[in-house]
């Protein structure tokens, strides 16, 4: 059941004024060499921007630009002046630069890194010349979703291994106190086969940092969000309102990579319609039972899919990941101890790296 509608942008055509940008230098280094299609991307630029593939000048090095696309986002701020609208997408992309930069400087080894930034003019009939900003990446072969469409039965051990390596990404941000809160398989790049990275943090948010990014209701896609922000539930806390938010995403990655559904659009299509987000108009705690009954109906099905050798620690990271109730949600032995953090990841990335070591042999399909 697709309750939820996908991202209604699709491929950017040659008729975007960026297409311009193929064949000129940026920075005086990188020369822009062609415009990516969407499934050409390998990684994720989101709809308000275009990507493109570039070349280092001096070195040959290619690598991924994300140009900020300025016609849809002064769209998206249609009720606002020009220059109010341009003011904040000035903001939002300097936060993400921001927060890029800090990725880089810690050496988080599981996070895609920007190797440069800046703004590029561009004319655009009527307005004449605007500067749009860009971000250079680095380089990935391809994103899980990518790799999924191509490949629709990968190993077992490849997405636990990429589980792994996802966790451990959620885990160096949560270190400096950012959130991710776009956490899906198109955000899961590949550097060869099966050094896996995330990428793309427009929608991260930073505790103590403001930035537009908080003030998102929903900051992803509704299939992969959190129930409860379906349903207008914000904690005022700010460990609960986004770390909760990314280790929910983390178990929905973990459900979307074993059976490409969401564990959200599943547990919406388990209730009854009149409790679906937009019709129940009562409290979050009213639909919670639900919700819980729901999750516990497909940990039964997970159960008799999954194989064996490995369901009792897939189905335990499932359940305690995605607890639609975001105050619960994380591993029970944290919330136990008085002065743990309620919303570590460590115990989750220590089972994905126990299901890791027990070997092909016993996670063959």
């Amino acid at each position: 059941m697709n309750l939820f509608p996908r991202n209604p942008f699709g491929p950017k055509g040659v008729d975007n004024p960026t297409a311009n940008l193929v064949g000129q230098i940026l920075n005086e280094k990188w020369k822009v060499t062609k415009i990516l299609a969407r499934d050409e991307t390998n990684t994720t630029g989101g709809a308000f921007s275009v990507p493109f593939r570039v070349v280092n000048q001096e070195t040959g090095k290619e690598a991924f630009l994300k140009v900020i696309d300025l016609i849809k986002s002064l769209q998206m701020y249609s009720g606002l002046s020009a220059a109010e609208a341009m003011h904040r997408v000035g903001e939002n992309h300097s936060f993400e630069v921001y927060l890029s930069e800090i990725c880089r400087n810690k050496r988080m080894t599981r996070v895609v890194h920007a190797i440069d930034n800046g703004e590029v003019p561009i004319c655009v009939p009527p307005w004449g010349e605007l500067r749009f900003p860009f971000i250079i990446f680095e380089l990935a072969d391809g994103d899980v979703h990518t790799l999924l469409t191509i490949n629709h039965k990968l190993d077992d051990l490849w997405k636990i291994n990429t589980l792994h390596q996802v966790a451990t990404a959620v885990q160096q941000l949560h270190k400096e106190n950012i959130a991710h809160q776009d956490i899906k398989r198109s955000n899961v790049v590949f550097f060869g086969a099966t050094d896996a990275k995330l990428t793309d943090l427009g929608r991260a948010v930073k505790r103590n940092f403001p930035s537009r990014n908080d003030q998102r209701p929903i900051p992803c896609q509704n299939a992969n969000s959190p129930p409860e922000l379906l349903y207008g539930y914000h904690l005022p806390d700010w460990a609960q309102a986004h770390l909760a938010t990314d280790l929910y995403m983390l178990g929905n990655l973990a459900f979307t990579l074993f059976f490409d559904d969401t564990i959200t659009s599943q547990m919406i299509g388990r209730i009854p319609s009149d409790l679906h987000p937009g019709k129940f108009a009562g409290e979050y705690c009213d639909i919670l039972p639900a919700l819980q009954h729901a999750l516990g109906e497909i940990i039964m099905e997970i159960e008799r899919q999954i194989p064996k050798a490995i369901v009792q620690e897939y189905t335990s990271v499932i359940r305690w990941l995605c607890n639609p109730d975001p105050l619960k949600r994380g591993h029970p032995k944290d919330h136990a101890m008085k002065h743990s953090n309620k919303y570590s990841v460590e115990r989750f990335i220590s089972t994905f790296d126990a299901i890791k070591r027990k070997g092909h042999h016993i996670l063959s399909t």
